[in-house]
């Protein structure tokens, strides 16, 4: 019999907390609408994480026998209406999992502020305070669904001697802790929280597991901090500047740690620096750019990196530990944006690493190289992301972070066998697991890794009055874009409602009154950047279908998708006022590109001037005739050592017929978003500054530019000017990012 578990405390899980005594269901903070059995039955499952609950079990506890209903479609609505509840589904379940005719398993993580009971490395229970993520099926085996065993099992025990019997319980005895070493343990895995800030965005471990260093995000700047695992201390190593700083790889004897930063006024050039461990001056290692992080051989003596070699392909390095007598290993095609370091292995023959491929099909693809011959092979091939490899120690394979095309590249945990190339998902949780921050110890105990959370609102104010602003939405998964993602966004229609899609790639229309939203797409592609025509007739964006990232539109609707732009990769879609063209970015070219919105004609370069990016830099003005974007500077880096040698890109607006350049200004390094103000006299963009973002704008005819807004806390992700110009649309919220550690997974 299921016996019901008491527990006073408030069960925490994702975005979620149930509050047992109470009866309450809330998102932060706020309370959901789910009482009476529904509750009682997602209650039973959070008693049971990860284990099978029977419907005999639940029909027992909640429908006794003197009770004369439906039992199956008592129990159907019921679990409907918890997955209702918490944006779940059946089809893909991030939370409660149907065993067809047996019955349910909640599958989440649940998060519980109290100490962690099992045994992990002694450096994880000094962190003080951490939170433990305890992954499903942390119960006793007794509370589990236990395996038969198999006839044929049970014929070969009737047919040994007693001999025989001891022999193999001894052989089993002694072979036990080498399987466990071996062997993946994924419901005693646990899960801990290196820092609280929210703020730690990039990720390595030390060899020995000693040392965790990190990218502290101060507003627009970045640092670096050490952390002391035993003790639980911090030492900032690098103090914040206005850079971007990834890649961060230690070296064998833990003495230096590698990263990757950028120039102060463009993100785009950047280069490898080293620093030691506990504090000293950094140095460029290398005077040539460096795109991705590092990893080293066995021995120390070399390290392995990557270098985007004329935007469309990326080649494999190796090079001495003091960044002299480089060599290029391999070339592979490059898709901008997704690629994020190498791994050499533990016996020094082979180094992987992960690209993207848009020859024909966008397909990332994990690869390894020989050192003897530099041949080339596949390992794995998947349309999802592939993050940065870690090898295991005993060579057998690699781990990465793998992030899911169809759920805004959310990563999760998986293991790829090596040589056979046979992958295993090692996690199914909430977390987002980064693709450039996962690291391995040598002893392949304990893994590092980053793991985000996004919130954001919308909110609609008057033109020329932010302090009326009005919240329409609350603690909304991601409503709008972020910056350097490539799902969300939302756009203006004719008539005055406001298209949005969420971070689950979904597009929605919010109706004039902002009272409901219908949703247009359930359950569709992952859709980014939605852009609604001026005649009110149809919707452009951009989305992957048949192995490629194209431009679709689709009527007002929701109703017949078609592809207009028949490119493998494409982003950043705008509907023209007029409803007659799409202008959009070519990728991995970054080229400025138009096409009809019938799709008849094949599509157009409107300049060679490449974009700087391909998320969200392409802007219509008012009348249609004139586009605004944000483009890589004409002069590349002279001097990489001093950060006044690094050229800003620029924001350009450019003639849409002919693509001669109108005008030009510097583009500040934290500036994002580019927008025409409503007369079309002036180019309003988000400016971030002391982690507090505001709008600001630039005049066409010149002179500094002014800011707009005057928030003093708070990030903006998005905004938008309505079509008249009489309102203003923008969302604001939050990104939290921190370093976690998982053990006990092997």
């Amino acid at each position: 019999m299921l016996e019901e578990v008491p527990n006073p405390q408030v069960v925490r899980f994702g975005t979620f907390e149930a509050d047992l005594r109470l009866g309450e269901l809330r998102k932060h903070g706020t309370r959901l609408k789910l009482t009476g059995q529904p509750f009682q039955i997602l209650v039973i499952l959070l008693e049971h994480p990860g284990d099978l609950v029977t419907r005999e079990q639940l029909q027992r506890r909640l429908w006794p026998s003197e009770t004369f209903v439906d039992f199956d479609r008592g129990l159907n609505a019921a679990i409907n209406r918890v997955r209702e509840a918490l944006g779940d589904s059946a089809e893909n379940p991030r939370f409660v999992e149907t065993l067809p005719r047996r019955g349910y398993r909640f599958i989440a993580p649940l998060v519980d502020s109290r100490p962690a009971r099992a045994t992990l490395p002694a450096a994880e229970s000094t962190i003080s305070p951490a939170q433990t993520v305890v992954t499903p099926g942390a119960l006793p085996v007794s509370a589990r669904e236990r395996r038969p065993v198999s006839r044929r099992f049970k014929v070969l025990l009737s047919g040994l001697s007693i001999l025989a019997i001891l022999a193999l319980v001894a052989v089993a005895v002694l072979s036990k802790p080498n399987r466990r070493r071996n062997e993946w343990d994924l419901q005693a895995m646990k899960l801990s929280r290196v820092t609280q800030s929210g703020n730690a965005i990039n990720a390595a471990i030390s060899p020995d597991g000693h040392y965790v260093v990190y990218a502290l995000r101060e507003g627009e700047k970045q640092g670096l901090n050490v952390r002391q695992v035993a003790t639980g201390s911090d030492v900032q190593i690098l103090p914040p500047d206005e850079v971007l700083i990834y890649g961060l790889t230690f070296s064998p004897d833990a003495n230096y740690i590698d990263f990757v930063r950028s120039e102060k006024n463009n993100p785009v050039n950047t280069f490898l620096y080293r620093i030691p461990t506990l504090g000293g001056s950094s140095h460029l290692v290398m005077q040539k750019g460096m795109d991705f992080s590092t990893s080293y051989s066995p021995d120390g003596a070399q390290f392995a990196f990557l270098r985007v070699n004329g935007g469309q392909q990326v080649d494999l390095l190796v090079a001495d530990a003091d960044g002299s007598n480089e060599r290029v290993l391999a070339t592979r095609p490059y898709l901008d944006f997704f690629s994020y370091g190498t791994a050499w292995s533990p016996d020094g023959k082979t180094i992987a690493f992960s690209t993207v491929e848009s020859k024909e099909s966008i397909r990332s693809v994990l690869w390894a190289v020989s050192l003897g011959d530099g041949s080339v092979r596949e390992i794995y091939s998947s349309p999802n992301q592939i993050g940065r490899p870690c090898w295991l120690p005993d060579g057998s394979g690699l781990l990465a972070s793998i992030g899911n095309i169809y759920q805004s590249l959310g990563g999760q945990l998986w293991f790829i066998s090596f040589p056979k190339g046979q992958a295993r998902r090692l996690t199914n949780d909430l977390m987002d697991y980064q693709p450039d921050s996962l690291g391995l110890t040598l002893d392949g105990t304990t893994l590092v890794d980053t793991a985000v959370t996004r919130v954001s609102d919308l909110w609609i104010a008057p033109a020329g009055d932010i302090t009326k602003a009005k919240q329409v939405t609350r603690n909304d998964r991601a409503v709008g874009g972020f910056q350097w993602t490539s799902i969300g966004g939302f756009s203006w229609t004719s008539d005055g409602r406001i298209l949005f899609a969420s971070g689950d790639g979904n597009v929605s229309v919010l109706n004039s009154d902002r009272s409901v939203s219908t949703q247009l797409t359930p359950n569709d592609h992952a859709i980014g950047y939605p852009s609604a025509c001026g005649d009110g007739r149809y919707i452009v964006y951009s989305t992957y279908r048949e192995h490629k990232i194209g431009i679709w539109r689709m009527d007002a609707d929701g109703s017949n998708p078609t592809r207009i732009a028949d490119e493998t990769g494409a982003m950043s879609p705008q509907c023209s006022p007029d409803g007659k063209w799409v202008i959009y970015v070519q990728v991995p070219s970054l080229t400025v590109m138009r096409v009809t919105i019938t799709g008849e004609k094949p599509p157009e370069t409107i300049t060679r001037s490449p974009a700087a990016w391909e998320l969200d830099v392409l802007a219509f003005s008012p009348e249609g005739k004139r586009i605004a974007y944000v483009a890589a500077p004409e002069t590349p880096v002279v001097n990489p050592s001093s950060p006044s040698g690094s050229q800003p890109n620029q924001l350009k607006v450019i003639a849409f017929d002919g693509g001669t350049l109108l005008h030009q200004f510097d583009w500040p390094a934290s500036a994002w978003r580019p927008r025409w103000a409503p007369r079309g006299d002036a180019i309003d963009y988000i400016l971030t500054r002391n982690g507090v973002s505001n709008i600001w704008q630039q005049r066409l005819t010149g002179g500094p530019p002014r800011q707009v807004t005057h928030f003093d806390s708070g990030e903006i992700f998005d905004f938008e000017w309505s079509r008249n110009g009489r309102q203003q649309a923008f969302t604001r919220g939050s990104e939290s990012s921190d370093v976690i550690l998982m053990s006990n997974f092997r």
